[in-house]
């Protein structure tokens, strides 16, 4: 990370068309953060992450908020709403599985029917709704999303277009960065395939929104998630008043770079941040 940066090492443009920064900050607005977990993955249950979690929540402000989702095939379930209850989150993560299960099946039925893919667009679906309804301004949204694999994001069952699942994450300018856990192995799923229709995938979302793509080996997977959740924490946050005012609905392209000064001085610079958005009305005008 670059660090000292100030509105004027950015250049802003809209469509090829240069914008005033009017907000600018780093690391001063709260964080509200989804991690949303794959529980199709065997994987994960090799993984100790409860401690190395909560070390990494240390990292979090006090008025940082953290909500627990996790998903499988066919479902999604939240596991925990938003809280600052640091441990409680730790804690839920630790019987991830089981929280799971307790929520999606019907009483009396404790086992489940395992098939390739994956229900992860959905998931994120969801968790953007989740941000989108706790949403207020100067709140910094975030998905973190730990799957096996880099894999296709939707299944005809949950009928969630890459456009819709964009849409969502878009509005309030939500981060989506992913952990790809090692590929499956023995008990992940029953004759894993990739599956031809689905639709849109983790790194998509990762690269339409600013996020990171972060492969984990061996068993540094508590480590890349501790570093994952510092990095958004540090994140620059940018703020501009379109010159088109037109509310059309259509998707607008957003360039940022760095002035050429930054890079003599630092070096080869890569910005990670969202490549665009839909322009339609925001809430607060509707009402």
């Amino acid at each position: 990370m670059i660090g000292n940066l100030q509105p004027d090492d950015f250049q802003l443009s809209e469509d090829g068309v240069r914008q005033t920064i009017t907000h600018f900050s780093q690391d001063r607005l709260p964080l509200a953060l989804v991690l949303t977990f794959d529980v199709g993955a065997a994987i994960l249950e090799e993984m100790p992450l409860k401690e190395e979690l909560w070390v990494a929540l240390q990292g979090l402000k006090p008025e940082d908020e953290v909500a627990l989702m996790a998903f499988d095939f066919a479902r999604v379930r939240l596991i925990e709403d938003f809280s600052r209850d640091r441990r409680l989150i730790a804690d839920r993560l630790a019987n991830i599985r089981e929280e799971f299960r307790r929520k999606a099946s019907p009483p009396g039925i404790g086992s489940v029917i395992v098939r390739p893919g994956s229900a992860l667009n959905q998931a994120l679906y969801e968790a953007a709704n989740l941000i989108n309804q706790h949403h207020r301004p100067g709140l910094r949204t975030a998905i973190i999303a730990v799957t096996p694999d880099d894999q296709p994001a939707q299944l005809p069952l949950t009928r969630r277009s890459q456009k819709s699942v964009l849409e969502a994450l878009l509005e309030p300018g939500t981060t989506v960065s992913g952990l790809v856990l090692p590929g499956f192995g023995a008990g992940n799923r029953l004759n894993p395939v990739k599956v031809v229709f689905a639709q849109g995938s983790l790194s998509k979302y990762a690269e339409q929104t600013g996020g990171e793509l972060v492969k984990v080996e061996g068993s540094n997977a508590g480590k890349k998630l501790s570093s994952a959740i510092e990095r958004l924490r540090v994140r620059y946050t940018l703020g501009y008043l379109p010159s088109n005012e037109k509310w059309d609905g259509k998707y607008r392209r957003i360039s940022l770079t760095v002035i050429p000064e930054v890079e003599r001085r630092e070096g080869k610079v890569i910005i990670q941040a969202r490549k665009g958005y839909f322009a339609n009305k925001p809430n607060q005008a509707r009402k």
